[in-house]
């Protein structure tokens, strides 16, 4: 009798290990999927380069170096002229951004993040806090370039009292990446060459939005002076 309990104590022992075997193994796969999904969605994203490029490119650029140092950015927020509401996202809330020679307005819930190493930098629509990096390659749906605007390809359009040459791209590829839509809007302020892209992708590929932020940058572009 003694007997027949410790092999029934064994088989009950031996399911026990068995299932708490099983629940470790199904632990060390979840975190190992995760790791590797993790590593895939941390894909680098395209970096800035030396020459600007009228096509998918313009993210490769560096700017020229300025033999005068450059203003630190400066974001503060201006009054708001009327408290009617808008029907539509638009600018009647909005933040200052100081550049090197320029300044705009922008929708007071994005915010920005400005390049320690150049001129360059870039917008953030879901994050309104406002940092200062160094920059080697886009890491926010819309990015400004103070560069060369000679190579600009595309067609000429009117945003407020700006001549702006416009690009739109439709399902091209960036750096191995796949975006529905490509935007580049380039126009020259003074002594200074403004390159702006928008990236918009649904499949979360690097420095791209969701949602087709373009007539939020026009309006962006439309106050630059």
């Amino acid at each position: 009798m003694k007997t027949m309990e410790a092999k029934r104590g064994l088989i009950v022992a031996g399911i026990i290990i068995i299932l708490i075997l099983g629940i470790l193994a199904g632990t060390i796969y979840y975190l190992t999927q995760s790791f590797r999904n993790n590593i895939s969605e941390n894909a680098e994203v395209p970096r800035f380069s030396a020459t600007p490029s009228p096509t998918s490119q313009f993210l490769n650029q560096t700017p020229s170096p300025s033999p005068t140092p450059r203003p630190t950015p400066i974001v503060r927020v201006s009054p708001r002229p009327s408290q009617t509401p808008s029907p539509s996202p638009s600018l009647t809330q909005v933040k200052i951004y100081t550049g090197d020679g320029f300044s705009l307005s922008y929708q007071q819930n994005w915010g920005t993040v400005a390049c320690s190493n150049s001129s360059n930098f870039e917008f953030d629509p879901v994050n309104l806090s406002s940092q200062r990096i160094v920059c080697d390659r886009a890491i926010k749906p819309i990015t400004v370039i103070v560069g060369n605007t000679t190579n600009c390809q595309g067609e000429t359009v009117q945003l407020g009292k700006h001549q702006v040459i416009k690009l739109t791209q439709t399902n091209v590829s960036i750096s191995g990446n796949q975006y529905l839509t490509n935007y580049q809007w380039c126009l020259n302020i003074g002594s200074k060459g403004l390159i702006i892209s928008h990236r918009v992708s649904n499949n979360n590929a690097p420095a791209s939005s969701r949602e087709d932020l373009s007539s939020q940058v026009e309006r962006i572009i439309s106050s630059i002076r």
